[in-house]
């Protein structure tokens, strides 16, 4: 901010010495004595010079301080999304988060690039050209003075209309992106019931809707501008009003008159800027608003304030007296370091919330879920998931290759970890004709891979860091006969411990141990029981 000042300070003593230059040529060409004008157009030009560069160098600088801040806040919101609970994150919807983290923070690095910083410059040159004038002309001064008063009161007047017609062409682009977001990630759904014309007509209204609002928010800055350049131009009138007026019979001060309008037409463009000013800043408390909404949701998973490391012994799992919410009611269970355990439960029932709490993707309301005798809420988290690791279809795979969604499993995974998990899931990794070939690309969300090659990717991934203990969500959901065979092999022969939900007998005959989840509580049957 402090550079902004400077080089607003600059700016002004160039334009108050391009003001004193011009004034110094006319009363040099007026008066009767030879004169030579030379070493002023020089003087001139070199002063024009300086305020480009400081222009120039105003630009930078106030964009290096929009980007900073953005930076830092997107930063700042994703480390908040990231400790959010899965719960807490299944309240947002995918296009109003694009909004924050694009649309928002764009509007409060505009603000502070082009409206704080603008007017930062603005204001120190405004003030600068006044005293400036008032060493020349203090009538004048006081002309220009009035001038920037009644811009600078005009632009909060008819700045109020702003707030409602962003807040309302936000709304409107919310909307529209919240629907193709929808619309894209289920287009096969339109697409399979005949809808296309239906989904057609709702994006034409919305993009009406949006159009008007725009021309709305454009109309607003018209009527701005327009008065802008009335209280430019009057502001021109009534300085050569007051020059005549204060000047007697002889007429105005040449010289003084032109270098006044020429130091009150470098000003001018600042006083053009303070509409879109006033709509940066309005634009920017609508985000900030909106962002405070994504910090302020919670649940979050906070990190633990002395975390330990867990026991290199891996003794299994405990869940002792916990509740969450309504799924469920006082658990107490236990799996062993080598225990294979089928939970089984209707839909509702709890069973991915529990899940999820053993592998702290969700806080229990009471009750404790202990890693080898101790708290999970006292252990890193990437300890606890390096442990602790989880196969599901709903955890999709992301851009990229095969390789490196496979190496997501763990951050010290190397290629040869890579390939071993690769080949404990039945993948030919290193063959170029295989759907599972390391170096194949994989798009946004897996859609080039099928539904089984995503389910053998997601497989791999959870082996990779060597894990301790598997947690399966239905993990029998989209596999065929062989990967099917291939899971199973995988599970008889895993040495550690696993816990797999499930609404099918597929693993009942691998199982040391059944559950069954019922309205929240929980029991353990003798031998295998349907859901």
């Amino acid at each position: 901010l402090l550079a902004l000042i400077g080089n607003g300070l600059v700016q002004v003593g160039a334009m108050a010495g391009i003001a004193f230059l011009i004034r110094a040529m006319i009363d040099g060409v007026r008066s009767a004595e030879p004169f030579s004008p030379g070493w002023i157009v020089a003087a001139i030009l070199l002063a024009n010079l300086l305020l480009g560069v400081f222009k120039w160098h105003e630009m930078i600088a106030a964009q290096r301080l929009g980007e900073d801040y953005a930076m830092d806040m997107r930063q700042n919101a994703f480390h908040h999304l990231s400790t959010l609970s899965v719960h807490a994150q299944s309240s947002l919807r995918g296009g109003s988060l694009q909004l924050r983290f694009v649309n928002d923070l764009t509007a409060i690095r505009s603000w502070i690039s082009n409206g704080l910083a603008r007017l930062i410059i603005s204001a120190t040159i405004s003030f600068g050209a006044i005293a400036a004038l008032w060493f020349m002309e203090p009538m004048l001064a006081g002309v220009l003075s009035v001038v920037i008063l009644v811009a600078v009161s005009g632009a909060l007047v008819i700045g109020r209309s702003f707030d409602e017609k962003i807040r309302m062409a936000r709304k409107r682009r919310g909307q529209i992106a919240a629907n193709i977001s929808e619309k894209i990630t289920n287009m096969p759904v339109i697409q399979a019931f005949a809808h296309l014309n239906l989904e057609r007509r709702k994006l034409k209204r919305q993009s009406r809707r949006l159009a008007d609002a725009q021309v709305g928010k454009a109309a607003v800055t018209g009527v701005f501008r327009g008065f802008m350049i009335f209280v430019v131009g009057s502001g021109i009138a009534l300085m050569v009003l007051a020059a005549s007026w204060s000047a007697g019979p002889q007429g105005p001060d040449v010289g003084s008159l032109v270098s006044a309008i020429g130091l009150f037409s470098l000003v001018s463009p600042n006083l053009f800027r303070l509409g879109k000013v006033y709509e940066y800043w309005k634009s920017s408390r609508i985000a900030q608003e909106k962002l405070a909404r994504l910090f302020d949701l919670g649940p979050s998973i906070e990190s633990a304030p002395d975390p330990k490391k867990p026991r290199k012994r891996f003794a299994g799992v405990r869940l002792h007296n916990v509740s969450v919410g309504d799924a469920l009611k006082k658990i107490n269970c236990e799996i062993g370091p080598t225990d294979r355990v089928v939970l089984k439960g209707g839909n509702g029932a709890g069973k991915t919330t529990l899940l999820n709490l053993i592998l702290r993707l969700i806080e229990p309301d009471k009750g404790q879920v202990q890693l080898s005798g101790k708290d999970i809420r006292g252990i890193r988290t990437g300890d606890l998931r390096r442990q602790i690791s989880i196969i599901s279809p709903s955890l999709g795979v992301m851009k990229g290759t095969v390789a490196t969604n496979i190496a997501y499993g763990s951050s010290k995974a190397d290629a040869d970890a890579v390939a071993l998990a690769a080949s404990r899931c039945g993948m030919e990794a290193h063959n170029p004709d295989s759907p599972f070939y390391l170096d194949r690309p994989v798009k946004e969300g897996g859609r080039n891979l099928s539904a089984g090659e995503r389910m053998r990717v997601i497989m791999a991934r959870a082996l990779v860091a060597s894990p301790k203990m598997l947690l399966l969500d239905e993990p029998e959901t989209h596999l065929d006969a062989e990967s099917l065979k291939i899971l199973i092999e995988l599970l008889e022969g895993y040495e550690g411990a696993w816990l797999a939900t499930s609404h099918s007998d597929t693993l009942d005959d691998i199982a040391t141990r059944h559950w069954v989840l019922r309205q929240g509580t929980m029991s353990e049957t003798s031998g295998a029981m349907a859901a």
